[in-house]
């Protein structure tokens, strides 16, 4: 090894530049670290290579450290090894912006199978479906439009063109509808019980399609196993919720769905306000009591018999009732104030006057 001109030359045998450290020199040569300091010293002042250190913050004791210096093939060395006019391997060499310019070339030749100028160097499996590989880069164009940062375009086509040209929401919105319908087992206990969730609700009238899914679990599957639990917590203050597509999906748009039961005093304070003035505007169509002693025997049946009992030391647990008659007997119907619903619950109790 040390009689040779270039000795360094068995790190170049794939690429013109490496990054590695001494003791991989000293590992991959089969010498000494010491031996291989010596030797890379040598090629450097010979000109064959060019060095490039690499310093790094210690994330313990907060100092400069050396780390992987990186080596390049100086036009010497590419002659030394007879590579001065190898072509470049494909077209991820080119800087991003002319790949860019090639694949819209590409776009805009329909009738181009892959003998144009413009397509050699791509994968020829790529023009096996020409309507498959426009709608994939009218999808990458999009993306990039509105500000999507795609570092690799090639592996993102070849990505995208493996799934149908779909991109990932509907991919994985496809796999969970297929999970749903096929009725998976082997599945963690958290993703099976969402799956569980999703098709009791499908059975109440939630609607599940692609389209659905897509809103559904724009910010995960997570999120949305947190919004079931919401909604079936829900369940026990507003057993009937008119449109669970819609509702379920203002409970993912939040947050965090269950904080929708982190009720304050002061949302409390003004739902309550809130109430009395609705009450009081529909005093002439409405039936208010202050104790269900006062209920008559034979009630008027135009009018909701309602009682309104507000909490002085904890205003989150003031409730509503309503008093109806049934085959003579009174019964009572509650609505707590922490139901996110509440105000709208009110509002049609009155309207059904």
């Amino acid at each position: 090894m040390a009689t040779t001109h270039f000795w360094s030359q068995k790190l170049f045998e794939k690429k013109d530049s490496i990054k590695i450290s001494y003791e991989g020199i000293a590992h991959k040569c089969n010498v000494t670290t010491r031996s291989a300091k010596s030797y890379i010293k040598r090629d450097l002042e010979t000109g064959l290579i060019i060095r490039r250190k690499v310093q790094y913050c210690h994330p313990v004791f907060n100092r400069l450290c050396d780390g992987k210096n990186i080596y390049f093939l100086t036009p010497k060395g590419k002659t030394y090894l007879g590579r001065e006019n190898r072509p470049p391997p494909s077209n991820r060499s080119q800087n991003p912006h002319k790949t860019l310019q090639n694949l819209h070339h590409i776009l805009n030749r329909s009738n181009d199978k892959g003998g144009s100028p413009s397509s050699q160097g791509f994968p020829k499996w790529w023009f096996q479906d020409l309507p498959l590989l426009k709608k994939v880069l009218r999808l990458l164009f999009h993306k990039i439009k509105k500000g999507y940062k795609v570092f690799s375009p090639m592996r993102w086509i070849s990505a995208a063109i493996k799934s149908n040209g779909y991109g990932y929401r509907r991919k994985i919105a496809t796999e969970v509808l297929k999970g749903i319908q096929k009725g998976e087992k082997d599945l963690s206990p958290p993703v099976q019980r969402t799956y569980d969730f999703l098709r009791k609700l499908n059975d109440q009238g939630l609607e599940l399609s692609e389209e659905s899914l897509i809103k559904l679990l724009r910010k995960g599957l997570a999120h949305l196993g947190v919004a079931l639990i919401a909604l079936e917590k829900l369940a026990t203050y507003s057993p009937r919720i008119h449109n669970l597509n819609r509702f379920l999906n203002y409970l993912v748009g939040l947050d965090d769905p269950l904080s929708i039961f982190k009720s304050k005093e002061i949302e409390a304070t003004e739902v309550i306000s809130s109430t009395k003035k609705l009450l009081e505007k529909h005093q002439d169509h409405i039936k208010c009591i202050k104790d269900p002693k006062e209920l008559p025997q034979s009630p008027q049946p135009k009018y909701p018999y309602l009682q309104f009992l507000i909490h002085k030391k904890c205003p989150e647990k003031s409730l509503l009732k309503l008093f109806y008659q049934e085959r003579g007997i009174w019964k009572e119907q509650i609505h707590k104030i922490l139901d996110p619903l509440f105000l709208e619950t009110t509002a049609n109790l009155i309207g059904k006057s």
